[in-house]
């Protein structure tokens, strides 16, 4: 009988050890879910921004890419700014039906003073050439950076207003000593511009307006309107924190430019 007992006695604990050790296991199985889950998530959120990061051979550039594209020319379209596509005609918002050039395409054809043909076009293996000034054969400039000695010491005159500068960061001497040039350049985007060295000096027909340039990135202004007779525009609104003090020969021999207020306050942002 006390053997019995006993039994009876040893199975009942074992049983209650059991059931415990199933709520112990069902608790560490729950746990082991809820973190699987949490990974899972966060594994499937990495893969997704890899994804979006890759740009497949024909698919449109990442969203970011997009987005730095659209805050410099929101008009154009980011197949247009793709190196893959210079020297192609474009077929994109922004470019469509235009010769898509690069920086060394528009040093070939720029004034022969600096090493060009000046020629300022483009034949085209289609039997159409595209030129620099407008008329409805025309160039996308977008992927050009180096603006700088296209029209030196030339006669160009033509309509360039249409190209897209917000690639820009050089235009040194590129309007220098052009006789005929007075074109429309108000809509060009120059923020990235650096180097304005010398862009108008000498332009001796140049009265077009340049009030609205985003000129906060630019670091050289030197000689920028030397001997440009005919200018005469308010550029006190110009940003020019990145150049201490008047840059050298800034507006030398500038002699229709006479209220001194029209210049930059050198050293200084004003709010927009």
């Amino acid at each position: 009988m006390k053997i019995t007992h006993l039994t009876r006695l040893k199975r009942k604990n074992e049983g209650a050890a059991l059931v415990e050790y199933g709520i112990l296991v069902g608790i560490i199985a729950v746990t082991s879910i809820g973190a699987v889950l949490a990974l899972g998530g966060e594994i499937k959120s990495n893969f997704q921004t890899i994804a979006s990061e890759i740009a497949l051979p024909g698919a449109a550039p990442a969203t970011a890419t997009q987005a730095s594209v659209n805050t410099y020319n929101p008009l154009a379209a980011a197949a247009c700014y793709d190196p893959s596509n210079v020297n192609t005609i474009g077929t994109a918002t922004g470019c469509e039906n235009m010769l898509i050039v690069s920086s060394v395409m528009m040093q070939a054809k720029k004034s022969p003073s600096y090493g060009g043909d000046g020629t300022f076009a483009f034949p085209h293996s289609n039997g159409i050439t595209y030129t620099f000034a407008e008329n409805g054969n025309d160039v996308f400039t977008g992927q050009v950076t180096n603006f700088s000695f296209l029209f030196h010491n030339s006669p160009f005159n033509g309509d360039i207003s249409y190209w897209d500068t917000s690639r820009a960061t050089s235009m040194r001497e590129m309007f220098w000593n052009t006789s005929n040039f007075d074109g429309d350049l108000s809509g060009w985007r120059t923020s990235l511009v650096q180097d304005m060295n010398a862009t108008f000096g000498y332009a001796a027909s140049f009265t077009g307006s340049v009030q609205a340039w985003d000129t906060g990135s630019v670091t050289d202004m030197g000689r920028m309107f030397l001997n440009a007779p005919l200018f005469n525009e308010d550029l006190s609104g110009w940003c020019a924190s990145n150049i201490a003090t008047r840059p050298l020969s800034f507006d030398d021999f500038a002699l229709a430019w006479t209220d001194p207020a029209y210049r930059p306050d050198w050293g200084t942002c004003p709010a927009n």
